[in-house]
Parts: structure tokens; sequence; C-alpha cells
């Protein structure tokens, strides 16, 4: 009976993460609190260290106070205009400058910190060239994806994957910080070059240059205290291995610093909060420790152990199940139901290249449908806003189908030949 009640609130919580986003996090987390009520498992807040990952959560909410504080200074509007100055109005060098600076924001912020950041430029830039918005935006999402891909603290699924398995800031960026930048490279260029605009559009532009990038800071002695404090996060990330703190330790108190020196608060932060996620991800720990409980993962696990397949296509296998399940279901939940099957693999021998497959996995499947990753909802939900009218499902799979299978292969030749070394 215990089996079969987890299985169904499994289903019920992956129909709304699927179908109703918009109430996902509430149910999510519901139905973790329901676990807990119907006695699955030992879930019971006494045990809660037991199930919830407080290093994931805490280095998320550490990262986005930090944010927050940087982004009420100006900074980031600052950034933006600066870029389109330097491209000097070639509407083709603005769209591979931006995509980069996007890529690189990504790397060390949150996905949809870094979309929402940046979606008001890209959509002033569509409309002072009058030109379509929805192709500038969906690489842009794409870039978001793929640069939170190569570091740890990047993509939700990198902080699980790095929080479970112990690898550091250092291990993760020197083996994904590769295929992460030869994807985005190649992406890039073949969308740019796809995208044809008139000639017209760069003297478009130049009325908008005309903006003075010093007047958007808010604040001057802020900006420094926060650039300085984020260094020194980033620091302390990069040497966590060799201090023995947890990243989760060093961004709180990056944050926590920070707040003491902006003179704010809890309170007056927790608005820029993303308290959705954070519900959404107890939730699913709670969801998936009960699949653990019932031994669920241990059979998808034990699948692949008795089989005659070589560790290479085991690699392979699972890096093509995390790509589409991370589309379709979505990057996070897809990767917490695989990490504990990753984990009971590499304990029994399997190649530590698993969970280089499911990284890549998330981060490039990710992008698949408008519902693969947080970043992808948050940004077409602003573009349906802007344009009034829907984004079709469709339409989106048909623009990124093609760069996408690019991602795809390197992937899977990366791995070949990580597992080939």
């Amino acid at each position: 009976m215990t089996k079969w009640l987890a299985i169904i609130l499994f289903l019920v919580a992956y129909y709304f993460i699927i179908f109703k986003k918009e109430k996902a996090s509430v149910t999510t987390f519901l139905i973790g609190l329901m676990i807990g009520l119907l006695k699955i498992g030992n879930v019971k807040i006494e045990n809660a260290s037991e199930f919830i990952d407080f290093n994931t959560i805490s280095l998320l909410i550490g990262m986005m106070i930090i944010v927050s504080v940087l982004k009420s200074t100006g900074f980031f509007q600052f950034v933006a205009v600066k870029i389109v100055k330097f491209s000097k109005s070639n509407i083709y060098k603005l769209l591979f400058l931006l995509y980069t600076i996007i890529f690189i924001f990504s790397a060390f912020l949150d996905n949809v910190t870094t979309i929402i950041l940046f979606t008001p430029i890209i959509l002033l830039i569509s409309d002072s060239a009058e030109i379509d918005p929805k192709p500038i935006m969906f690489l842009a999402i794409i870039s978001s994806n793929i640069g939170g891909l190569s570091t740890v603290i990047g993509d939700p699924p990198n902080i699980l994957i790095g929080s479970t398995a112990k690898i550091s800031f250092i291990e993760f960026l020197a083996n994904m910080f590769l295929p992460s930048v030869i994807a985005f490279f190649i992406i890039t260029l073949y969308i740019i070059k796809t995208l044809k605009f008139s000639t017209q559009i760069n003297s478009k532009l130049k009325d908008f240059i005309q903006i003075e990038a010093n007047t958007l800071i808010t604040d001057r002695k802020l900006l420094k205290r926060s650039i300085i404090t984020f260094i020194l996060v980033i620091i302390g990330f990069i040497l966590h291995e060799y201090v023995d703190y947890e990243l989760s330790l060093i961004a709180l108190t990056g944050a926590a610093f920070l707040l003491l020196l902006s003179n704010k608060n809890f309170e007056t932060i927790s608005k820029d909060i993303e308290w959705d996620t954070i519900f959404f991800f107890i939730g699913l720990f709670s969801i998936t420790y009960s699949l653990e409980v019932i031994g669920l993962n241990n059979f998808i696990a034990n699948q692949f152990l008795h089989s005659n397949l070589s560790e290479v296509s085991i690699v392979i296998l699972l890096f093509i199940i995390s790509f589409f399940l991370s589309g379709f279901v979505g990057a996070v939940p897809s990767t917490m139901i695989l990490i504990p099957v990753i984990q009971k693999l590499v304990i029994n021998g399997l190649s530590h290249n698993l969970w280089w497959s499911i990284a890549l996995g998330a981060g490039f499947g990710g992008n698949l449908t408008p519902v693969g990753a947080a970043s992808n909802i948050v940004g077409l939900s602003l573009l349906e806003k802007h344009q009034q009218k829907h984004i079709n499902f469709l339409h989106y799979i048909k623009t990124t189908a093609v760069p996408l299978s690019f991602s795809f292969v390197i992937a899977i030749i990366y791995l070949l030949l990580k597992e080939s070394l």
C-alpha cells in the first residue's frame, strides 16, 4: 500500500509540474507534506536533514540575496547599455556580445535572475530596431541555460549534482566549461547567421545608444561593495574544498555581510527571493525520498547493473534519458529522479562520468521545450506579456531543434572522449 501511495503522489506531482506550471510549486510542496502525513518513510520535520539537501537550499537563498542587492544598484542596466554602445549599433555584433554576457552571468547567477534582468533590454533593443523579438529571446534563453551548465552554481540541477556527489567548484568547471563554451559558440553563430536583418536596423539603434550608462548607477558606493563581496564569494567557491567550507556557508556569509553593508534586512530583501523555487525544491526532496524508500530508484539502477550494456553505453544512455526527460518534464525534477540512480551505479563501480552525463542532459535538454527550465517559462511569459500574443509550443521547438541538435552531438562526443581517456 505504501508503495502505491508514493507512486500515485509522485504522478500527481509530475502532472502539475508538466501541465500546471503556475501551481507546480505549491502542489509539489503540499504533496511533500502529504508524504509525511501518510507516514511514507521517515519524512518528519525533526528528520528533515535526512531527505532535504539544505546545502542546496541555502546556496540558492544566499546567491538570490547577493544578486538582489547588486541589482538594486543599477549594475545590470549599466552593463546592458555598455554592450549596445560597444557594438556601435551593429545588430549582429550587439547580439553576439549580449549573448556572451548572458552566458557569463548565468555561470555565476541563477538562470531565472539572468533572464529577468536581460529580457527588458532584449525587448527594448527589439522595439528600437523594429524586429521580431522571438528568435532573439529564444537564443537568450538557450545562452542562459548553457552558461548555467558551466559551473556548479550556475544552474539548480548542477547545485543538486555538486552537493550530492561532493564535486568542487573547480572540478565542475574543469569538466563542464569546455562543452558549454563549444556549444554556445556553435549555436550562437548558427542562429545569428540565420537571422536576416535590414541595413536600416543599425541606424535605428543609434537613438538607443544615446543613453548615458553612468546615469543608470543608483548607488556607486553600494555597487563597489557588492562587486567586492561577489568576487570574494566566488573566490570562496574556488577555494572551498581546500578550506573545508560548504558552498552554502560561503554564499550565506557573503549575503549576510552584504545585507549589513547595504543597510537592508531580511524583510526588505524577501520580495526578491524566489520562494516558489525554494518550496518547490523542498517538496521535490520529500517526493524523491519517498521513491527511494519504496525502492524504485534501486530497481532502475539494478536494471542498468544487471544489463549487458557496456559502461560507455550506460553513460550515453543516461545522458539521452536526462536530455529528453529534462526537456519535457523539467531539468530540476528529472535530475532529482536520476541522482539516486547515479549514486548507486557509481557506488557499484561504474564511471564517475555518469554525473557529467546527467549534468549535460539537464543543461542542454532544458532548452528543448518552453517548459524545460524555469528560465524558459519566465522568459517566454515576459515575451508573451510584451507582445500580447501566445508563444506556440511547436514554434519554439521548431526554432530551437536544429541548434539544440548541435549541443546533443557535442555532449555525446564529449562523453565518449572522456570515457576513452
